[in-house]
């Protein structure tokens, strides 16, 4: 048991940097309406727009969820359900790679641009989520 708390502390502070951009971005979101909740292993956020605003503000982003490190964002609360296995293993992947995570990441997409693929559905971190969710 206590080798297993342990083993989490250490996967949460090898994350940790990139946790701490996530925390930065999700509380810009905050700021701007947005909604957060506690998830099991991670803090989740959604962009909440009491104006009516969200879908105009929603179509701007490429993305309709991302993670952080431990940091799960998106755009609705159904965008959230819809993609949290995804993001989940993408917390894995943080979890293993620390912040070398974000050059990592980017490498992977250039890589794939470079040899013709799509540089974010061909990128080997996107692959291994979309198998694992």
């Amino acid at each position: 048991m206590a080798g297993g708390a342990v083993n989490r502390v250490a996967k949460l502070a090898w994350a940790a940097p990139c946790s701490l951009v996530g925390l930065v971005v999700a509380l810009g979101v905050a700021a701007a309406g947005g909604r957060w909740r506690r998830g099991k292993e991670t803090l989740e956020v959604t962009w909440r727009d009491s104006h009516g605003l969200c879908g105009a503000r929603a179509r701007r982003f490429r993305f309709r969820a991302m993670a952080l490190g431990h940091v799960i964002l998106a755009i609705t609360p159904d965008d959230l359900e819809c993609s949290r296995a995804h993001e989940l293993v993408h917390v894995r992947q943080y979890e293993r790679w620390g912040l070398v995570f974000f050059p990592a990441y980017a490498a992977s997409s250039v890589w794939q641009w470079m040899r013709g693929r799509n540089a974010y559905l061909d990128n080997r971190f996107e692959v291994e989520a979309r198998q694992r969710d």
